[in-house]
């Protein structure tokens, strides 16, 4: 019965203006997200618009910009959720189960494929996609002309990477910033033809492509080391001329869009033996089993993903959105970057991965691994292991 009053709501033609209720009572619904401050502004405002249009219902926003699933876990555990919730397909694995099922029949022509399966639990559609997301690979295009240095083909790999890291070396400028963190080796990990999914605290050694990531920086010095990076993220790095590339998202965007002093544009992850692999991850927003609105929480939800809202937030360029329409938009396409249709490309094109219920606690304890992670210092630059 839910499966087929939420497949009502969300046909693209219906639109949610009907008042539920007919004694003029006022819904609150509390709705949960993480977010940057240009993000939280657009959802503000959506908040407000749905409110003028439906005077019976009352929004209340939960913004948690750290630590968002770790309150989340707590809310769940007491019983004590918003209605809607902003999650990811890392955790779906984890709470999926207490989110209600959508019928994704009719979402398969609206949203990417890879979105909606990131977002399934058991093959059941547990959030309605807001983006989809992609590492790739920004790199300073006036950093390398400046030195002579060719721009990387757009089908390049690992060799093509090592060879500009040693030309980029030999005039003291960092070739990337790299973060202890599990997360950032994935692209590594796959293009390696290596698991991603396997990977644990007690098998983290036998991964030549962790060997391979730590060694840019504790053995060839082409990645800054940790007290070289300081209190500086690897995009705050990147913006300040000291690296030629930065392995990020999308999120990326507006702050480069703001700051940079230079030309920019993406690449995919330079292809290994495997080729050029990353994951492919979505958020989407679910609604709790336990909500005492269901059909106000669907109808918001269907608000939200709907085009008009989805591109107020595809302008700030923050996201890929999940929804056909509005990434094949030129709102999305607005350059810089000048090749974004790359994350549409690579994120559809790419194999979405399992993360384990427990990801966060792996996650944790991997990157204080890395952190201490030990090697030996080679003998001559040529032992530098090739993907």
């Amino acid at each position: 019965m839910i499966k087929k009053i939420l497949a009502m709501l969300f046909l693209p033609l219906i639109m949610c203006g009907c008042n539920r209720n007919s004694d003029n009572e006022q819904v609150t619904l509390k709705f949960s997200t993480w977010g940057t401050a240009s993000e939280i502004n657009i959802i503000k405002e959506l908040i407000k618009d749905y409110e003028a249009q439906h005077p019976e219902i009352k929004i209340t926003l939960i913004h948690t910009p750290q630590n968002y699933f770790k309150k989340l876990h707590l809310q769940f555990a007491s019983k004590t959720e918003p209605d809607i919730i902003l999650i990811n397909n890392q955790n779906i694995e984890r709470y999926g189960k207490f989110l209600i099922t959508f019928d994704d029949k009719e979402f398969k022509n609206v949203f990417f494929h890879n979105a909606i399966k990131g977002l399934s639990l058991n093959n059941e559609l547990k959030a309605i996609p807001r983006d989809i997301s992609i590492l790739v690979i920004y790199y300073n295009k006036t950093l390398l002309n400046n030195n002579y240095i060719p721009l990387p083909p757009r089908e390049w790999n690992m060799n093509d990477f090592l060879t500009i890291a040693k030309r980029l070396k030999n005039k003291n400028i960092f070739t990337i910033p790299l973060e202890d963190d599990l997360f950032y080796t994935y692209p590594f990990i796959m293009s390696n033809g290596e698991s991603p999914e396997t990977i644990n605290i007690e098998n983290l050694k036998n991964y030549s492509s962790i060997d391979f990531y730590k060694s840019l920086s504790l053995k060839h010095h082409y990645a800054p080391q940790n007290y070289e990076l300081g209190a500086a993220t690897g995009c705050e790095f990147f913006l300040n001329g000291k690296s030629a590339f930065l392995l990020s998202g999308r999120w990326v965007t507006p702050k480069l869009r703001e700051y940079a002093q230079f030309d920019w544009d993406i690449l995919p992850f330079p292809a290994g033996k495997a080729g050029s692999l990353a994951p492919c991850d979505a958020t989407g927003w679910g609604i709790s089993k336990r909500t005492k609105h269901l059909k106000e929480s669907a109808e918001f939800v269907n608000y939200l993903s709907s085009e008009k809202a989805l591109n107020k937030m595809t302008s700030t360029g923050i996201i890929v959105p999940a929804r056909k329409n509005c990434a094949n938009s030129n709102i999305f396409y607005a350059p810089p970057p000048q090749n974004s249709k790359l994350f549409i490309t690579l994120a559809e094109n790419a194999i979405p991965i399992k993360y384990p219920a427990n990801y966060d606690y792996t996650r944790d304890k991997i990157n204080n691994l890395l952190k201490t992670y030990k090697q030996e210092k080679p003998d001559r630059e040529t032992e530098l292991p090739i993907l």
